[in-house]
This record gives structure tokens, C-alpha cells and sequence, in this order.
């Protein structure tokens, strides 16, 4: 068994906790994957890298066991986690979980950071909000200026859901700017996915919590929620596995 795990770029190492539970509950390899990051090496490379660890692994099947592959990321990971399970697609790729990734940067006032967040970031218990100028410097730093952030790799909600594994997981804090990015993926999911993928599709949408609250929570009740999630993220990556396992045995 294997699953990659995309870190956020600026806090790389942060999800051990994440990988540790994987590994430790699942009794599977993870493999904690670091990029290369903008400015010094914008899109496409940060993409190319994550894929080419997912070659990597399937290179080397006496090493893994290729038919059990999920891929996992937060925040900017999430968005890389989600745009290589969409490439190389669910016969490779059998879940993906994403924390609070980036989805849409269609809308005039995405690259600012001014979608709307169902609470206010002053309710927030634990994590960072990401104010303007941390998406401006984002976005342009992060796509060259012959790239459009339409593009559905970047913009991963307009990628094609058949492409999908069927268990999918997402989780945001209502206070993060980044909150309807995964509700608005949920939604699409359980609009137009296939039965499947609409039943094993889960999004938990996190009380008064801001950006990346798992990784640095400061209260009891932050704790009890980076928990909840994780716990939902490695019970999303077991489904997977057991149904496919089921089906080599042909019991599925």
C-alpha cells in the first residue's frame, strides 16, 4: 500500500501527524512529498513534481503495491493532490483526500482572496487567514503571465469528475477564505458524479477554524477537530483500499 501526501509549500513536514496515522493505522508506506516552489519554479513545475513521484512509485512494483495508491494534500498540496489523481486517473489513484485546497481561480476576486466564508475569521479558534496580499503575492508568483488561472489544472474544480477515484474527502474551516473552494467541489460531486462517487463523497465543513488550523491547533476544541478530520481522511483511504482489494480477490 502507498499513499503520497502533497505538503503546502511553505510548511513542508507540517502533515506528519497526517502521515503518521496513515502509516501507523493502515500498516501502509507513505511518502511525503516536497515540490519545488515559486517564484524561483512557478507552474508548471510544482505539478510535474508531484507527478513524477506518483511515476516513481509505479516504477517500482516490487516495491509497492501499485493497486493501492491514494494521494492526499493540504491547502496548496491539496490543489497538486487533486490535479494529479485527475491525470493520471482512478485506475491508478484510488482516493484522494484534500484539506481545504484551492479550486476556482476563475472569479475576479479569487487571486484576491475575497470569497466569502460562512464565519467571521474573528470566531476563529485556531489557524491563519490568509488576508490579500497573501493571494495576489500567491497568484503571481505561482503562475507566469502567459498562464491562465482558468486552466483546469490550476482551477482543478473544472477538471472532468469521471476522472476521479469514487472516495473522495475534503475538510475546511468555515472561516478560511478557502472554505467554499472544497464545498463548492462537494457540491459539483454530488450534482453531476457517478452514483458511486456521489455516495462515498464526504466534505466536513469545520466550525470556527481558519486556514490550516490542524497543524499548529491552540485549544482543546481545535485538537478534537484536527482529529475528527483526520480521522475521516484515513477512513476515506481504508475504503478505498479494502473495496479494492475486494475486487482482486473477486469478492467485490
Amino acid at each position: 500500500m502507498i499513499a503520497l501526501t502533497a505538503a503546502v509549500p511553505a510548511f513542508y513536514g507540517n502533515s506528519r501527524y497526517f502521515c503518521y496515522l496513515v502509516a501507523s493505522q493502515l500498516n501502509c508506506v507513505v511518502i511525503d512529498t516536497d515540490y519545488r516552489k515559486a517564484p524561483e519554479y512557478p507552474y508548471p513545475f510544482p505539478t510535474r513534481d508531484v507527478e513524477d513521484c506518483l511515476v516513481w512509485v509505479q516504477s517500482l512494483p516490487n516495491r509497492f503495491d501499485r493497486n493501492l495508491i491514494t494521494i492526499s494534500g493540504f491547502s496548496a498540496g491539496a490543489n497538486l493532490a487533486l490535479s494529479t489523481a485527475n491525470k493520471v486517473g482512478p485506475d491508478v489513484v484510488k482516493a484522494v483526500v484534500a484539506y481545504y485546497p484551492p479550486t476556482d481561480a476563475t472569479t475576479e476576486t479569487a487571486a484576491l482572496g475575497l470569497r466569502e466564508h460562512p464565519d467571521p475569521p474573528e470566531s476563529a479558534r485556531s489557524g491563519a487567514h490568509l488576508v490579500s496580499w497573501v493571494f495576489v503575492t500567491f497568484f503571481q508568483s505561482y503562475l507566469p503571465p502567459h498562464v491562465s488561472a482558468a486552466i483546469p489544472e490550476v482551477s482543478v474544480l473544472f477538471l472532468p469528475l469521471e476522472r476521479y477515484p469514487d472516495h473522495l474527502f475534503f475538510a475546511a474551516g468555515r472561516c478560511d477564505v478557502l472554505h467554499d473552494n472544497s464545498s463548492d467541489f462537494y457540491q459539483k460531486v454530488q450534482a453531476e458524479g457517478r452514483p458511486a462517487q456521489r455516495e462515498r463523497t464526504r466534505f466536513i465543513s469545520v466550525p470556527n477554524e481558519d486556514h490550516a488550523f490542524d497543524e499548529q491547533p491552540t485549544c482543546p476544541e481545535s485538537v478534537a477537530w484536527r482529529d475528527k478530520i483526520y480521522e475521516a481522511g484515513v477512513a476515506t483511504i481504508r475504503a478505498a483500499q479494502d473495496e479494492e482489494r475486494a475486487k482482486l480477490r473477486g469478492t467485490a
